[in-house]
């Protein structure tokens, strides 16, 4: 279990290395930048709310450290300054967990034993299904932020599902989450000291 979290850690550590940039002129002059953040139709309806208090908390956060600018959820007739969109969050239910372990059971354990006894001892094949929870953040500045071509990062959070229960899997992806989102904004403040 140990080494799935420590993979899931790298891997959103490496994915955060796509950053967004403040154009030159607008990281001097920026004291205030709205943020906003909306979810696809295919999101699955348990992360809504735990995105939600992930995006507070990192308002919160956020604004209570000293930065060089602060921020602000996005108000009906603002301006757009940082988007984040959330799609293709897949959060594993009992029944696709079920089906790991039967399929990663067959798979690892009766197809060698199968193989073997069937080939004489001369093949031997063996197969595997760990379920994971998943969601695609997509981040953007408008264009007026970022310089003439715009900016726009994507990655995806995504951890092991198989073995874990649904209150612990929901805690790391928020983590991861929250993590990916600070990372975005350390680095447009020049804060983030890569």
């Amino acid at each position: 279990m140990k080494p799935l979290f420590i993979v899931a850690t790298i891997l959103v550590f490496l994915s955060s290395c796509a950053t967004l940039n403040l154009s030159v002129q607008k990281k001097a002059i920026l004291k205030d930048l709205t943020i906003d953040w909306s979810y696809a139709s295919n999101v699955d309806s348990e992360y809504i709310p735990n995105i939600d208090s992930v995006m507070i908390a990192v308002l919160y956060n956020y604004n209570g450290q000293n930065h060089s600018f602060k921020l602000h959820k996005k108000q009906t007739g603002e301006q757009d300054g940082l988007t984040i969109n959330f799609s293709r969050g897949k959060f594993t239910g009992d029944g696709e967990i079920a089906a790991s372990y039967l399929v990663s059971s067959i798979g690892l354990i009766a197809a060698p034993i199968t193989m073997l006894s069937a080939s004489d001892g001369k093949s031997i094949l063996f197969f595997w299904y760990f379920a994971a929870d998943r969601i695609k953040i997509q981040a953007s500045l408008t264009p007026e932020l970022a310089g003439n071509n715009g900016q726009s990062v994507s990655n995806f959070i995504q951890t092991g599902a198989t073995f874990t229960n649904k209150a612990a899997r929901m805690d790391r992806m928020c983590s991861g989450i929250n993590d990916y989102v600070n990372n975005i904004l350390l680095n447009l403040s020049g804060d983030n000291k890569k």
